[in-house]
């Protein structure tokens, strides 16, 4: 292998071009394998795009050190059941997932910084757990996953925007305890009925209706 290609997968500092070598501090380096169906930037460790083929494994695991998951990455992929992100992951990109209609759940580790707009939009998720360390929900981010039940948006979360939830008519609870953003700006849900703050939460819903916690 070209030492550019297997520098996406493991330090190389002692390598050269040419070097014979089975091992690499004590481990194979054969016995690792490297996905031949993801398109990956070494430069920006970002992964650009997985193509998802005839045989297309349920599970996708996503190599280690990769730092964002780009636009479109998974976008269509209609196989893919789960995916294991890795907690070097710090942006999963706008329409990252959109429209992988088996996915079934997720979870996203607390290295994410943000979750780009419609990143999960239109999947058949059924749970999704966000891990404390994510700061911001994008647009859209989970529309239409219509199977989606509960979503527990973890303390670190300060930015939800607009609709994220939309459409996700069997939501039964979400929870958002230090949402900071501007005044009038909750998130859209169909029933409001079903967000859950929590009785130290900064907002609190009565009766479909949410106020701040000081009820002005």
């Amino acid at each position: 292998l070209p030492i550019e290609v297997l520098s996406r997968y493991t330090d190389i500092e002692a390598l050269h071009d040419g070097d014979s070598f089975s091992d690499l501090n004590g481990k194979k380096i054969c016995s690792v394998p490297i996905p031949d169906r993801m398109d990956i930037d070494p430069i920006n460790n970002t992964l650009l795009k997985y193509y998802e083929g005839g045989n297309c494994p349920k599970t996708v695991i996503i190599p280690y050190r990769i730092r964002k998951i780009g636009r479109s990455a998974f976008m269509g992929c209609k196989k893919i059941e789960g995916v294991i992100i890795p907690q070097t992951v710090e942006n999963i990109g706008d329409y990252a997932f959109y429209k992988c209609t088996a996915l079934r759940n997720v979870v996203i580790p607390g290295s994410v910084d943000s979750i780009g707009s419609a990143a999960f939009a239109e999947c058949n998720l059924t749970a999704v757990k966000i891990l404390d360390g994510v700061k911001c929900i994008d647009n859209l981010a989970f529309q239409n996953c219509r199977h989606l039940r509960d979503v527990l948006v973890p303390d670190s979360v300060t930015n939800v925007g607009f609709k994220v939830f939309d459409g996700c008519e069997m939501l039964k609870s979400v929870r958002i305890k230090n949402y900071k953003g501007k005044e009038g700006y909750l998130p859209d849900y169909s029933m409001l009925e079903r967000l859950d703050n929590g009785s130290d939460s900064d907002y609190v819903n009565v009766d479909g209706v949410v106020f701040n916690r000081d009820m002005t």
